[in-house]
């Protein structure tokens, strides 16, 4: 074990340095296309054009498609789309109603929206299962498209669900577009939407990367399959504080980078790397200082056969640990060092998710995932509050489509988190979706 956690130590160390290379190599015959993300899952889709015959539904489609968030669990293609003069611009306003009825068991998961295993804690007596719905995962959508098919092409899209409590509004995404330049609050380049089945729970893969913050990023199209993608992310640490060592505003944004080959109807694999200085106050020498993070990550999916679809995603690195799914919150990207009292040390963290899409029907789709996600202190000792140890997800579902406008599914997701306290705690979750999107 010992070997072969060294093996994958220096494996990940140089799929870092080989990724910033290659990089930098190839930007140089960059072109000013961007890369369009993978088609909307449901099957039916169509977008109607209203108040003009000038343009073809298929293109406004492909438009919206293009400026969609390149991610499974959002639906980003309106139904109905307004043309204007010409054809240079279209604008569609979409929703999606989503409810799911759900039947818990086992210890408490603490969240109807996100299965979660980071955050379960002990069921109290009496309290070890529970009937309950939702339809906080409900979103209204905004998806604009000027100068489609044109040089200076530019486009927005804004997206707010109703997470926040007592249904409340909360914004999900909102970022413009323009010759490969994307800029706003959306994914991190850093997250592979892809890399996953599809899951009725929110919150997916605990061990992947998923991370929403204000960022800037370049992204370009290198031609024969090859595209990638840097950015700037605006600078967050989760970190943990003691008597030594104090909590200061961060100063230096996290750079996001990815090189990706693709092929066939849709698979693909990326080579992602992430580095990340963060700061913080040594309080015994009145001082501040920086720890650096830095992840790599390997993801993608395979049509290996007709109708299969396999997805992979492994990452791993230091100081990244709020990047994963798990890990957010958990305040582990940093922790007080034992042996060095007023410094920092980053936390070891990896994150491994397999996962198996069938189309069984042009309309029915089912889906397999598991994913794992374990959390390294080295040398530091965690807050007493994120004793996180280790976490494994499992989540099997069938998605039928009725119509363009129509889906329903049932899902089962099975969790279980080990802390370094002893404590393992398990819960399950068995939920029905009926989704409705214009």
């Amino acid at each position: 074990m010992i070997l072969i956690y060294i093996h994958v130590h220096m494996a990940m160390k140089y799929t870092l340095l080989a990724t910033l290379l290659l990089l930098s190599h190839i930007a140089a015959i960059a072109d000013d296309s961007a890369v369009a993300p993978y088609p909307p899952r449901n099957p039916n889709t169509k977008v109607t054009v209203l108040g003009s015959d000038a343009v073809a539904p298929d293109s406004v489609k492909q438009a919206f498609e293009e400026n969609a968030p390149s991610v499974r669990d959002i639906e980003g293609i309106p139904r109905f789309a307004i043309v204007g003069k010409e054809g240079k611009f279209y604008m569609g306003i979409g929703a999606n109603l989503r409810l799911v009825g759900m039947f818990d068991w086992r210890d408490d998961i603490g969240s109807d929206l996100f299965f979660t295993p980071a955050m379960f804690t002990p069921a109290t007596p009496g309290n070890r299962s529970r009937l309950s719905g939702t339809a906080q995962s409900s979103n209204i959508y905004m998806n604009i498209v000027a100068l489609p098919g044109q040089r200076d092409r530019f486009s927005l899209f804004i997206l707010t669900s109703f997470d926040n409590p007592n249904y409340g509004l909360k914004l999900r995404y909102l970022y413009g577009k323009y010759r490969g330049l994307t800029l706003g609050y959306t994914d991190t380049p850093f997250t592979d939407g892809d890399a996953v089945p599809a899951t009725i729970d929110s919150e997916g893969a605990c061990g992947t990367v998923f991370y929403k913050t204000v960022t800037a990023s370049w992204d370009q199209d290198f031609g024969h399959g090859f595209s990638g993608s840097i950015g700037i992310d605006v600078p967050k640490a989760s970190l943990t504080y003691d008597a030594n060592v104090g909590k200061v505003n961060q100063r230096i944004p996290a750079v996001p980078l990815y090189l990706q080959y693709r092929w066939g109807d849709g698979s693909h694999v990326r080579a992602s790397a992430l580095l990340r200085p963060m700061q913080y106050r040594d309080l015994l020498s009145e001082c501040n200082r920086a720890i650096f993070g830095w992840g790599v990550q390997l993801s993608g999916l395979w049509d290996f056969l007709p109708g299969f679809c396999f997805h992979y995603d492994a990452v791993y690195g230091r100081g990244i640990t709020d990047y994963l799914c798990d890990g957010a919150g958990i305040a582990a990207d940093g922790t007080p060092s034992v042996s060095s009292p007023g410094r920092m040390d980053t936390s070891e963290s990896l994150g491994l998710s397999v996962g198996l899409s069938y189309d069984i029907l042009r309309n029915l789709k089912a889906n397999a995932l598991y994913s794992q996600m374990r959390v390294y202190p080295l040398g530091s000792s965690l807050h007493p509050a994120s004793d996180y140890r280790y976490s494994q997800y499992l989540a099997l579902n069938l998605m039928y489509f009725l119509n363009r406008y129509i889906m329903v599914g049932m899902e089962y997701d099975w969790g279980k988190k080990d802390t370094y306290g002893g404590d393992k705690l398990c819960a399950n979750r068995l939920q029905a979706l009926f989704s409705l999107s214009f």
